[in-house]
């Protein structure tokens, strides 16, 4: 303990200073990220935290510069808390959410199961921070990866099958999982909750509002229903007709919007000649081909055309984004790990082998 706060008061110059002045950019974005994407606060300006932190550093290095590597530390400490409560939070949403739209018991099973996993994953690696430090962001990156590959959300798997999945004709679909596109055509009109408008489906969201001291909104899902009613889809080359039953709406268009004093309230809908993609299990019949939920990839969803389209063409921005994210991350925690000197103005990292000396730990 006394060797960790020796090395956190130590006074490095100014060279170094604008070393950790440049990894505080990579914190920052990773703070936007996780405040407007996790807590879903948004803030003006966006590039806030991008100036906020360097000057943190800067100014504590011409006020107290034996105290910046303590003050960066904890920033990149903070972020790690940032980011588990962030995820305990939306996932504790997600079920409230998932619970409220939906019956069925296996899937509601297996969202808890990916929340009470989430949660005391995120415990361990705040006991890990504690003990590994740095090394734990190996655990960090191998979590992640592996939530994403073995709980995929619903929209998620939605858009990573439609990347894969040829786009099959009405007409010349064979049985089993399958992607049409086409415009739908109503059978039997429904009325919306806002204004009462007839449409095929929709979605209805209540939001509670929040402001925190300066005024600035966060927004909280109280309430998501989604009603639809049995359609035909027409790609020009035949009818198919669709179970409405676990069918998913998602990113449709916003019909209405509004908020009073606590509350936010939207609506989006599915109107009469809306072209969209629909990836289901199609059953072949002699009167009428149908599309249904599909068990074994869990997937029964629909898409406006117009939105899997843009969610395509940012899609390799995004994995860019998330490849120099990565690297930016490791390349901190190797920077964290290394022993950093300066000979002869060369910076130099060295790397010496992990060992832990639990009764140190305890020995205050």
């Amino acid at each position: 303990m006394d060797g960790l706060i020796t090395i956190l008061t130590k006074e490095i110059n100014w060279i170094e200073t604008l070393f950790l002045t440049v990894f505080s950019l990579g914190i920052a974005l990773f703070y936007t990220l996780a405040v407007r994407s996790l807590y879903k606060i948004k803030y003006k300006p966006i590039w806030l935290f991008f100036v906020l932190f360097p000057c943190i550093i800067i100014i504590t290095k011409l006020i107290t510069p034996n105290i910046v590597l303590a003050v960066f530390f904890t920033l990149f400490a903070s972020l790690f808390i940032l980011f588990i409560f962030g995820f305990v939070y939306r996932f504790i949403n997600d079920v409230i959410i998932t619970s409220r739209k939906t019956v069925n018991t296996e899937k509601k099973g297996s969202v808890l199961f990916s929340t009470i996993t989430t949660i005391g994953v995120s415990i361990l690696g705040l006991i890990g921070m504690f003990f590994l430090g740095p090394y734990a962001l190996i655990f960090v990156f191998l979590f992640v990866i592996f939530k994403n590959i073995l709980f995929p959300g619903s929209k998620d798997n939605f858009l990573k099958l439609q990347s894969i999945l040829p786009t099959s004709k009405i007409r010349s679909m064979a049985m089993g999982l399958v992607e049409i596109t086409g415009k739908v055509k109503m059978i039997d009109p429904i009325e919306s909750r806002l204004e009462k408008k007839e449409c095929i489906g929709y979605t209805y969201r209540v939001e509670s509002i929040s402001r925190d001291k300066d005024g600035k909104k966060s927004y909280s899902t109280i309430k998501y229903e989604t009603i639809c009613n049995p359609f035909l889809v027409d790609d020009t080359t035949a009818e198919a007709f669709i179970n409405n039953k676990d069918l998913e709406l998602l990113n449709l268009e916003t019909d209405i919007q509004y908020s009073n004093s606590n509350k936010r309230y939207t609506q989006c809908i599915l109107k009469n000649n809306d072209e969209v993609l629909i990836i289901g299990k199609a059953t072949i019949g002699k009167q009428r081909h149908t599309l249904e939920k599909e068990p074994i990839k869990n997937v029964f969803g629909l898409m406006p055309v117009k939105s899997v389209s843009r969610w395509n063409i940012l899609l390799p921005l995004r994995e860019n984004a998330y490849q120099y994210g990565i690297v930016l991350l490791l390349a901190i925690a190797c920077i964290l790990i290394a022993d950093i000197t300066i000979e002869n103005d060369t910076v130099l990292l060295r790397f010496n082998t992990f060992s832990f000396n639990f009764t140190e730990l305890f020995n205050f």
